[in-house]
């Protein structure tokens, strides 16, 4: 498959980022069991990719066209200001009703004194790091953000099931 996503090869690329978020979900649970560096690496890594394939495929239904490069932030930066707002609002949206979230914030909180920062910037800015250091094979951080992938993932799936006309019956077939 070209690395360059268009209209033509949409659904196969959607199909390879929702491919790569479930195999980080399987390595999260992995992860969480054995606390092994490497997994947790391994974990950050395909989520990174998921989102970056997730905005250039929006930026390929928004802009009608393909985005070559592989910053997340530079891709989301590209967009139209309406998917821009869209996607921000999304998010925001879910993470308010994310129970995980919540639970997150209230951690957090009573184990740092201060608010967890998930706000849409921060997070997309910290996955975004984590795709480019992790190509160089870091020893992941520990950082909060990345507890936001799902809904950073919800909001931008919503706003190509938006720009694609996707009605509500079919949302909750996909």
């Amino acid at each position: 498959m070209s690395t360059l996503i268009t209209a033509d090869n949409l659904d196969a690329s959607l199909k390879i980022a929702a491919g790569y978020s479930q195999s980080a979900q399987i390595l999260m649970k992995y992860a969480g069991q054995t606390r092994s560096p490497e997994v947790m690496h391994a974990m950050v890594v395909l989520r990174a990719l998921a989102l970056e394939i997730y905005l250039r495929s929006l930026y390929a239904l928004d802009r009608n066209g393909a985005y070559e490069g592989h910053h997340v932030r530079q891709i989301f930066d590209a967009l139209g200001n309406e998917t821009k707002q869209k996607v921000t609002e999304y998010y925001d949206n879910y993470a308010a009703g994310s129970e995980f979230i919540k639970q997150t914030h209230a951690k957090h909180q009573e184990i740092k004194g201060i608010p967890a920062t998930l706000e849409f910037d921060h997070v997309l800015q910290e996955w975004g790091d984590a795709l480019a250091e992790g190509r160089y094979f870091f020893a992941p951080q520990h950082k909060i953000s990345f507890l936001a992938f799902g809904e950073m993932e919800k909001a931008l799936m919503q706003r190509i099931q938006d720009l694609r006309g996707v009605s509500g019956e079919q949302k909750l077939a996909a």
